[in-house]
C-alpha cells in the first residue's frame, strides 16, 4: 500500500472478490484485461463470476477456515455486494493486509 492509502497492483496480482454475482463477473473480466487475476468467494455454487475465474471458493461467509485460505491466496480483497457479514470482514482484515470496501481501506489493527 502506498503512503496515500491506495493499493498498487501489478500484472499477475490477484484480487479477491467477496460475492459471485454479475458485478463480480464484470469486475473479474475487466481485471483480466489489465493482467490481473481474480479469485471469487461465494456461498452460491451457481455464482456467475465462478465461470470467468480460475480459482473460486464456494463456502459460507461464516466458514473461518475457508475465509483464511481465500485471504492467503490473494493480494487485496474487495466486496462485490453490500451484504457480506461484518464477522467475515473482520476475519479477512486480520488474514489479508488490505481489504477494500466502498472506497474504505480496512487494515489489520484498525
Amino acid at each position: 500500500m502506498t503512503a496515500s492509502g491506495k493499493v498498487k497492483l501489478k500484472p499477475g496480482d490477484t484480487i479477491g472478490i467477496l460475492g459471485g454475482g454479475q458485478l463480480g463477473r464484470m469486475l473479474a473480466m475487466a481485471a483480466a484485461r489489465l493482467g490481473l487475476k481474480c479469485q471469487v468467494f461465494s456461498p452460491d455454487p451457481d455464482s456467475p463470476a465462478f465461470d470467468v475465474v480460475l480459482n473460486a471458493t464456494c463456502a459460507e461467509y461464516a466458514d473461518v477456515e475457508a475465509l483464511e485460505l481465500f485471504a492467503s491466496d490473494v493480494d487485496v480483497i474487495t466486496y462485490e455486494f453490500e451484504n457480506v457479514p461484518a464477522s467475515a470482514a473482520l476475519v479477512l482484515s486480520v488474514a489479508c493486509s488490505t481489504v477494500r470496501a466502498l472506497g474504505i481501506t480496512i487494515t489489520a489493527g484498525d
